[in-house]
């Protein structure tokens, strides 16, 4: 019940702090941020200013994988 009940969650986030939360993300997927790769537009993964808290993760989780891909062609799979 909880877990169902905090995926419901909404939350609010500006752009820039999905950036970094993707940037941090995509870090940890290949060591570098996104401002060391090549440009990617995260924007189309963001879920807007006020989104359901799973929303927001898989859009980050999404980006982050999306940029790697983009940058290396290193295709990433997550759990």
């Amino acid at each position: 019940m909880q877990q169902q009940q905090q995926q419901s969650e909404t939350i609010e986030v500006s752009f820039e702090s999905f950036r970094a939360a993707v940037s941090r993300h995509v870090e940890s997927l290949c060591g570098l941020g996104l401002d060391d790769i090549e440009d990617f537009d995260v924007y189309d993964y963001y879920p807007g200013e006020s989104a359901y808290k799973a929303d927001y993760q898989a859009g980050v989780k999404d980006a982050a994988a999306a940029a790697v891909e983009n940058a290396i062609g290193f295709n990433v799979v997550e759990d």
